[in-house]
């Protein structure tokens, strides 16, 4: 999958936040990446996840209609199914136990179907 597919399905990801946040003042998701092997995967996340909570940089901004803004995190999934579905139920734990509205990642196969089965639980789409 290239890059420009992989900004269409966070963008959607996003949108489908928005409108599942019109009862909530944010949209939360969570990336899950290898963060020790893929250095710049951490950093490409939390940019876009910036440029996309900015309502006046013309990037995107048909987003922030409902006003919501993005809360995000990112956490390493290590390449490894138990690691990832740890970290994802840690964040969940660490937020009073609220699910995330979506999930991004993992990069790697083993933590990607093992944190979308955890996400999958809750009703939670996975990019």
């Amino acid at each position: 999958m290239n890059k420009g597919k992989h900004l269409q399905l966070l963008l959607a990801l996003a949108y489908y936040g928005s409108i599942i946040a019109e009862s909530s003042p944010a949209i939360r998701i969570l990336g899950l990446f290898d963060t020790e092997n893929w250095e710049w995967g951490e950093e490409l996340f939390t940019t876009t996840m910036q440029m996309i909570n900015d309502p006046t940089n013309g990037w995107h901004d048909e987003l922030s209609m409902n006003t919501s803004f993005i809360e995000y995190d990112v956490r390493n999934s290590a390449c490894d199914g138990s690691t990832a579905s740890k970290e994802y139920w840690a964040h969940r734990t660490e937020n009073g136990g609220v699910p995330q509205h979506g999930l991004m990642g993992c990069r790697c196969s083993s933590s990607s179907i093992s944190s979308a089965r955890v996400a999958s639980l809750e009703g939670v789409p996975q990019v």
